[in-house]
């Protein structure tokens, strides 16, 4: 937590108005695209704690596969981590694929 207000502290969040995506021949009727002014660097950064959490509770769960019929909990947490892994795989490169594209 503390780490966080540090990183605010010195890098506070703001948004760039970017008009040169859709530039009209007239420029009394230029549209703005409003983004996040955020680097690649400080979004891996942001997540890289999710990754570790998701990490860590995947490997208990492949360890916990051992573990008697009566503790039931194994299953669904190892189901729902592995699906997370997926879900995570998929993302991250679609993510920083489509991260140049605009939506129109």
């Amino acid at each position: 937590v503390v780490g966080v207000f540090i990183w605010f502290g010195v890098m506070p969040p703001h948004t760039i108005v970017d008009y040169e995506e859709q530039r009209p021949p007239n420029p009394e009727l230029a549209r703005g695209i409003l983004k996040c002014d955020m680097s690649d660097l400080s979004l891996i950064c942001c997540l890289s704690y999710s990754i570790v959490l998701m990490v860590t509770c995947t490997v208990y769960a492949v360890k916990s596969r051992g573990v008697p019929e009566t503790f039931n909990e194994a299953k669904p947490i190892g189901f729902t981590m592995y699906t997370t892994c997926i879900v995570w795989l998929a993302f991250v490169p679609i993510f920083f694929g489509t991260a140049q594209s605009t939506e129109k």
